[in-house]
């Protein structure tokens, strides 16, 4: 009794012993859970307690992070909303002023007795899909002669041109593009207004600017514009930037190569832009329909005449 501890104080098992009685009873818990999914319903239990409890902290980081995202939005809301009205009075500006101009523009070439410039209308299209080799470039777009859309139209995206359209069907068209060698587009100097045209050279994605005289004022950089002069494509479009200039002294022209502006490789929106449908031309059938249509009027308008002198005849007896 001396060397033994008293009742009060006296000490259950080792810890050791303790801890791998403990282990032991996890590992078959774990085992029986896994096997059997005995906790399954004690687990179910413990979530639907745990989950208000867990709701309810996490509630107040939740609410200030969604206050603190709504009050960056609305920030990034207002400045983009600053950033649109000032953009819009620039441009609002800027019609004003085109207004004006073709207000002029119709008013001198009334005076000088010059005809209208051709309309042009436009409609957006999709590339669907693309034909890609060493030298041809076809694009495949999703609109066709239902939509309006006819070989000879030019097609642009908002960089500038891509092509053009040779072949349409009825719900589709190919566009051939601006680096095919079977393309040509007259193109004007931006900076000095020197007239050109631009070929496809079906290789490295670039053009040539061909037959161009030495003595031209040609620089790198200089940027090109359809001039419009072939009533195809619609004037002003950007279509390239001089990138390398070759002069040989032995020969007249220099060798001008030219990076296209348009997204041909990027682009999956474009835009079909072509001259607005004039009246449709009189047919030989309906001109002599008219031709009838006429012969018979001044007929009946004879018949009439001679009616009316015949009762005034009578009349006058």
């Amino acid at each position: 009794m001396q060397g033994s501890a008293p009742p009060l104080f006296r000490q259950g098992l080792p810890a050791t012993i303790r801890f791998i009685g403990f282990a032991l009873a996890a590992i078959a818990l774990a085992w029986l859970d896994t096997r059997q999914h005995w906790l399954q319903p004690l687990r179910s239990s413990a979530v639907s307690v745990l989950l208000p409890m867990e709701e309810a902290v996490s509630s107040p980081g939740d609410w200030w992070r969604k206050w603190v995202s709504e009050v960056h939005q609305a920030e990034g809301l207002r400045e983009e909303n600053r950033r649109l009205q000032t953009l819009l009075a620039s441009m609002a500006l800027v019609a004003q002023r085109d207004a004006e101009l073709d207000q002029e523009n119709q008013h001198l070439r009334a005076l000088m007795q010059i005809s209208p410039r051709k309309s042009w209308v436009s409609r957006a299209a999709q590339i669907t899909s693309e034909r890609r080799d060493y030298y041809v470039r076809r694009l495949t777009i999703n609109k066709g002669l239902s939509h309006g859309v006819e070989p000879g139209h030019a097609v642009m995206d908002a960089q500038g041109l891509i092509g053009q359209v040779t072949r349409s069907y009825q719900r589709s068209a190919e566009v051939t593009a601006m680096t095919d060698p079977s393309m040509a587009v007259p193109v004007v100097n931006q900076r000095n207004g020197q007239r050109a045209v631009l070929f496809g050279s079906g290789h490295g994605g670039v053009m040539e600017l061909k037959f161009t005289a030495s003595s031209a004022e040609m620089q790198v950089g200089d940027v090109l514009l359809t001039s419009g002069i072939d009533g195809v494509f619609p004037p002003g479009v950007m279509t390239g930037l001089v990138h390398q200039i070759d002069r040989n002294p032995g020969s007249p022209f220099p060798r001008v190569l030219v990076k296209p502006a348009g997204g041909i490789d990027r682009s999956r929106i474009v835009l079909i832009v072509g001259p607005e449908a004039g009246p449709a031309p009189i047919s030989e059938d309906d001109k002599q329909a008219d031709k009838d249509k006429r012969s018979d009027g001044e007929k009946a308008r004879e018949k009439t005449a001679e009616k009316g002198k015949e009762r005034l005849k009578e009349k006058t007896r």
